[in-house]
């Protein structure tokens, strides 16, 4: 039977089925292994020599994580029905899981035209970039999610409840996410907030840039999480609250910005935004075991953000204002976020504009955690200007 209640958020009024908490813990599931993998393969491709070898490596590991996954569905499958037929059920999840197939199908296509006339501009600038495995990512996610609704399918059927019918259920909309963080940034007001949500409520990104943006007047917000089954996230909105007392007036225009900044969004829901001390201090616990005993937040006498030290010689300083560094050859550099044009950390080197500094202690994960945080200050004293960056 499929029964419906009413909320209200942001204005409107949104009708959800009575079994949207039921439904909420299966799907909650899908997105934290979903999340799990993606982890996984970005290991792989860190670990890998260049584009090229990284996206075969992904491809063989995911493969692999693709068959688990559908061992463990099909084991949740058979809590259900315990005569489930296992083919059948195999056949139906490898289907779920074309999209990834036909992705990989068509960047091996080009690579293969590529080869055969010795096109390595085309190879390296047009087919082999950050913004296609950024594609492939966001399709291995959205595709691994949609392998719930496999199993969906069956508890509509076991129950003999067209409740759980696919087209009943809400926060269908998972594939649409990147296109309506797009029209959330360009427009930001809460209908297009509120579509984002309708889409993928179960993502602590979606929560934060919700409250950022539209508040939690009436903490219309917590009502919506309780009703969807979301309960833990409600933990996150003091996080939400803290980086809006921060930044004040700017708080969504940075939400906003970094839209694309993972670490800023794990340290918003860690409540790490007291200060910007605090929220440095708990994005240094992020970083490799390898590194972490090379950063501080002292220079001698001085306080700063972060200081990378070896030898007592600090290598890499970030302030509130800048950074500060030793280059090769003794070339150092103090040079304000917004006169950055050029950061790039790989390979043990940190390249800013024109000087590379050597960061050895560096490991493959701390490269994109570092380049997250220097965007992170970049776009928050760009827009905080001119009005100098305050932690009080």
């Amino acid at each position: 039977m499929n029964t419906t209640h009413s909320l209200t958020l942001y204005g409107h009024t949104i009708t959800l089925p009575t079994i949207t908490k039921d439904y909420a813990a299966i799907r909650k599931i899908a997105a934290v292994r979903a999340s799990a993998i993606i982890k996984k393969l970005q290991l792989v491709e860190q670990n890998a020599l260049h584009l090229v070898a990284a996206f075969s490596k992904i491809r063989t590991e995911r493969i692999a994580l693709a068959t688990q996954e559908i061992d463990y569905y099909y084991s949740q499958g058979r809590l259900l029905q315990k005569d489930l037929e296992e083919v059948s059920f195999r056949e139906q999840a490898a289907v779920t899981l074309q999209p990834m197939d036909t992705f990989e199908q068509k960047i091996l296509t080009q690579f293969e035209e590529a080869k055969q006339t010795h096109n390595l501009a085309k190879i390296n600038d047009e087919i082999f970039t950050k913004a296609m495995l950024a594609q492939y990512y966001q399709t291995i996610y959205n595709t691994f999610i949609s392998l719930h609704t496999v199993y969906v399918q069956l508890a509509a059927d076991v129950k003999y409840d067209n409740a759980w019918a696919l087209e009943n259920l809400p926060f269908q909309q998972w594939q649409e996410v990147p296109k309506r963080l797009q029209v959330v940034q360009q427009q930001p007001t809460k209908e297009n907030v509120l579509a984002l949500l309708m889409a993928d409520p179960y993502h602590p990104t979606h929560i934060a840039l919700a409250y950022a943006l539209c508040g939690n007047d009436k903490e219309e917000l917590q009502h919506f999480l309780t009703a969807i089954g979301y309960t833990e996230a409600i933990e996150l909105l003091p996080g939400c609250e803290t980086v809006a007392t921060l930044f004040g007036e700017h708080n969504a225009a940075i939400h906003l910005a970094l839209i694309e900044n993972p670490l800023f969004f794990t340290l918003v829901t860690a409540n790490a935004f007291q200060t910007l001390e605090v929220a440095f201090a708990k994005a240094i616990e992020q970083f490799s075991s390898t590194l972490t005993p090379f950063l501080s937040q002292q220079v001698k006498q001085e306080a700063v953000l972060l200081a990378y030290t070896v030898r007592k010689s600090p290598i890499l300083v970030l302030t509130k204002t800048g950074i500060r560094g030793k280059g090769r050859w003794f070339k150092a550099i103090d040079t304000a976020y917004e006169k950055i044009n050029h950061c790039l950390i790989r390979d043990g080197l940190c390249q800013l504009n024109q000087t590379t500094i050597a960061v050895p202690h560096f490991e493959h994960e701390d490269d994109e955690l570092m380049i997250d945080l220097i965007h992170m200050m970049q776009a928050i004293t760009a827009i905080q200007q001119p009005s100098a960056v305050s932690s009080a």
